[in-house]
């Protein structure tokens, strides 16, 4: 069915659309927002910082863990609780030592090469 064209005039109905970029009535489409992309030395060096502040907390456990193992037997000792065992600061200090030095080494080798690496 046909408009009556007395009622109907198609220059009416057509709009005037803004050609600007980005403009709501644009016929261009929007450009796509540019997304970030993957950067592997960003995400390298996020790694190598996490490693590093992993082991540094490790070391710390083991010396704050050590110095507390260090701790047990003299207080036992003069609170006079047997339930503390047998062991003396003599048996744990070759089981600290086995764990602090390894870790020493390993962490001063991991945050000399962060560090190293780091690009200022």
């Amino acid at each position: 069915m046909a408009p009556d064209s007395a009622l109907y005039d198609p220059a009416d109905s057509r709009e005037e659309l803004d050609e600007t970029p980005n403009s709501p009535g644009s016929r261009r489409a929007a450009e796509a927002p540019e997304s970030a992309l993957y950067n592997r030395d960003d995400d390298r060096e996020r790694k190598r910082g996490e490693i590093a502040l992993r082991l540094v907390w490790l070391l710390g456990f083991v010396v704050v863990g050590g110095l507390l193992l260090t701790l047990v037997p003299p207080l036992c000792a003069r609170a006079g609780v047997a339930a503390c065992g047998d062991f003396s600061v003599e048996d744990i200090k070759p089981m600290v030592e086995a764990l602090i030095t390894p870790l020493v080494g390993l962490v001063g080798a991991v945050t000399g090469f962060y560090f190293g690496s780091n690009k200022t």
